[in-house]
């Protein structure tokens, strides 16, 4: 899950919560673990963020075909 901070909000940094951090409006805050997703969910109902999902592009490769030229060498005629 990730977030989007609408406005600077404090909470917390840890799972235990002795340490506090201020997330910056705009960041975008990734929620991986319990203790982050409750934060997560308290953010967005008191309308300090939103929840957004970021789609990283898929990067396809084609195979393509080179063919080799091969040399044409005109001899000359005496």
């Amino acid at each position: 899950m990730q977030i989007k901070m609408l406005q600077d909000a404090v909470g917390t940094a840890n799972e235990s919560g002795n340490v506090t951090k201020t997330y910056m409006k705009d960041e975008i805050v990734e929620c991986n673990k319990p203790w982050q997703e409750t934060l997560a969910k308290i953010f967005v109902d008191e309308g300090l963020a939103q929840e957004v999902k970021m789609t990283k592009p898929t990067e396809t490769k084609t195979k393509t075909a080179v063919k080799k030229k091969k040399k044409v060498v005109a001899k000359k005629g005496k």
